[in-house]
């Protein structure tokens, strides 16, 4: 089987009989599915900018995916993280000023959402993260809560700034424009990505901001240190997860395992030290399987992986 065959098979082209010739040969040996892994790593792990993709009909067929699947997802999230997502969404519900309950939206492990808010602002919503709307939403500001990361496509009102509120008093201001948050609780920075207009943030209430955004910025702010810098950054590797696709750019393993285990509701156990200097560039589509992710990490790193499918695990050695 030669490599245009293996690449026309991995774009999921030709008929019935080939793909079965070519599966066929792919479980005839350990050398052939060495070969077709790591034909499909180089596939995978080359940043290409696909201009043909229609971004928007992808992420609503994603979307589509992902409600289908999502009594399977479900099956798969183990009972201690539903535990964990039951008391981070408990947490969340802040009295605010007045007798209204805030309006909460939720996407669980291994799910993505998009949603619509009253002042015509796009959301979305990625795995293990929660938005929490103020009931005096639109009126004198546009303030929401933020745990875990969100994209947003807010609409421009002048008179009523959109203030996003995260952990450790960070705030990030706006009057209209698109931009990535991502605030989990584990890690160890707020990230604000501006992908078109301006932004502001803002550390503990400060009147004067720390830093204010341009398009193609990234302001990263420590939690230990309290402090902020601001970075250019390639915005499609940051907010590619929207449209179901996980893009890695020299990332330290642990975030990419952090990653992992969000989309697809796994446990990742990293049991040999060395590799947590590894780094990795690459992306990931939704629609692969945990073995599809796994055999593309391991074929195109040092990395050697068992996976338990009963108790929905995962652990990664060093290839010896």
């Amino acid at each position: 089987m030669n490599r245009k065959e293996l690449l026309q098979f991995i774009a999921k082209q030709g008929d019935a009989d080939f793909r079965k010739e070519v599966m066929d040969w792919i479980g005839a040996s350990p050398e052939n599915r060495a070969v077709f892994n790591r034909i499909k790593a180089e596939q995978v792990a080359s940043f290409r900018h696909e201009h043909e993709t229609d971004v928007a009909g992808e992420f609503r067929k994603f979307l589509s995916r992902t409600r289908r699947s999502r009594q399977f997802y479900t099956k798969m999230v183990p009972a201690a993280a539903i535990a964990i997502i039951a008391v981070l969404v408990s947490a969340l519900f802040i009295v605010w000023p007045g007798t209204e309950k805030p309006m909460l939206y939720v996407a669980k492990s291994s799910e993505q959402k998009e949603f619509k808010l009253t002042d015509g602002s796009t959301i979305f919503l990625n795995s293990e993260s929660s938005l929490e709307i103020s009931p005096q939403f639109n009126k004198d500001t546009r303030t929401v809560k933020l745990h875990g990361e969100a994209f947003f496509d807010v609409a421009r009102n002048e008179a009523v700034p959109f203030i996003v509120e995260t952990a450790n008093g960070v705030q990030v201001r706006v009057l209209g424009t698109s931009f990535n948050v991502r605030s989990y609780p584990e890690t160890e920075t707020i990230e604000t990505t501006l992908v078109s207009g301006k932004v502001e943030i803002y550390d503990n209430d400060n009147p004067d901001p720390a830093a204010i955004l341009a398009p193609k910025q990234k302001a990263v702010f420590r939690k230990k240190q309290k402090d902020i810098r601001v970075e250019k950054v390639v915005t499609d590797v940051i907010t590619s997860w929207k449209e179901g696709i996980l893009t890695f750019d020299n990332t330290p393993l642990n975030s990419v395992i952090k990653d992992i285990e969000r989309w697809y509701g796994i446990t990742v156990h990293i049991e040999d030290p060395d590799l947590e200097d590894y780094t990795f560039s690459g992306k990931f589509r939704k629609q692969y399987d945990i073995i599809q992710v796994m055999d593309i990490l391991q074929t195109s790193s040092p990395i050697h992986y068992d996976y338990d499918k009963n108790k929905n695990q995962v652990s990664l050695k060093k290839r010896r």
